[in-house]
């Protein structure tokens, strides 16, 4: 989308469409806003937690991104952004192989599998050294938003979201994905207590997870693509 353009949604089937158009490409700013958006409306809309016809507007201020109107009610304004990482390594013995993987040898004598594209320039991560990452740059990333919203230029809306999408290849074991989430909304809590921020912080792990925290109560969706 660009910047001031408005799409009419009548349908799951118009969600999906808009999404299977997007090529995501990391450093491409608007494609990642536009997927993450479109990703959170379909979780919505077939949870029946947004009704059709609604439509949703890329906004032409600094801040929100997106602006979504339905039902006629005020507009919801929503702020996206990501997490990634820039080293990613799984150890053998506690995750799947990957296809297109080998194993490789590092200076303790330890083996690895990384993928034939990655270079080997750290070891893998033990324990919960990769949920505690995860939740340290969600952090980050949370502080800057924050920082922003909390500027006299923000518009702000009656409700107010921040998407947080998870794009790493950290290795954290699905069970294990819920409470990493709970560890980030935790850590919010603990340094902000809540307070002058989006009332809706929500992570969108893969394409089919959705992890809401509105006012500080968490919910979970699952998306169907």
């Amino acid at each position: 989308m660009i910047k001031g353009e408005i799409i009419i949604f009548s349908s799951i089937d118009n969600i999906v469409e808009s999404l299977k158009k997007i090529v995501i490409n990391l450093n491409d700013k608007k494609s990642l806003e536009d997927y993450n958006v479109f990703n959170y409306l379909l979780g919505l809309s077939q949870n029946s937690l947004y009704q059709f016809p609604f439509q949703c507007k890329k906004w032409d201020s600094p801040s929100p991104d997106f602006l979504v109107e339905y039902n006629h009610n005020n507009p919801v304004g929503i702020e996206t952004t990501h997490v990634t990482v820039n080293f990613h390594f799984k150890n053998m013995k506690d995750h799947d192989n990957i296809p297109g993987s080998f194993v490789e040898s590092s200076s303790n004598g330890r083996s690895y599998l990384r993928k034939a594209d990655e270079q080997f320039c750290s070891e893998p991560y033990y324990g919960n050294q990769a949920e505690k990452l995860w939740v340290e740059i969600a952090m980050k990333e949370y502080r800057k938003k924050r920082e922003k919203f909390i500027k006299p230029f923000f518009r702000k809306e009656t409700e107010n979201v921040l998407l947080i999408r998870n794009f790493t290849s950290l290795p954290i074991k699905h069970k294990n994905i819920p409470a990493v989430i709970n560890a980030f909304y935790d850590n919010i809590k603990y340094e902000f207590n809540n307070s002058n921020t989006f009332n809706e912080i929500t992570v969108i792990w893969g394409d089919n997870r959705i992890f809401r925290n509105i006012n500080g109560i968490r919910s979970d969706l699952i998306v169907n693509i």
